[in-house]
């Protein structure tokens, strides 16, 4: 059987404020750098969008996906609604293969 890495929590801090909640997205995803997800968006009010990728990159208000064709996606941190890590499907870079 398989091995499947577990998602990597941002270390726990005290009580949940206004700056600590704004920056939860940013944590989790930093956590988790170099991880295979799947990151979904609210466009206006009842659209969603989805972007498939790598975490690149992490910054206060946006974050940076490769996506499979090596392209890199900038997405607002402030419109994702739901990320899902892809459990064993880690590049091959993380995994120690390359």
């Amino acid at each position: 059987m398989s091995e499947v890495q577990s998602i990597q929590l941002p270390a726990a801090g005290g009580s949940v404020t206004s700056q600590t909640a704004s920056n939860g997205w940013r944590s989790l995803l930093e956590s988790n750098m170099g991880r295979r997800v799947v990151a979904e968006f609210l466009i206006g009010q009842d659209g969603m969008a989805e972007k498939t990728g790598e975490i690149y990159a992490v910054q206060s208000d946006y974050f940076l996906l490769k996506d499979d064709n090596g392209n890199y996606v900038a997405s607002d941190l402030f419109s994702l609604k739901f990320v899902t890590f892809c459990p064993g499907c880690e590049t091959a870079v993380q995994s120690g293969t390359a």
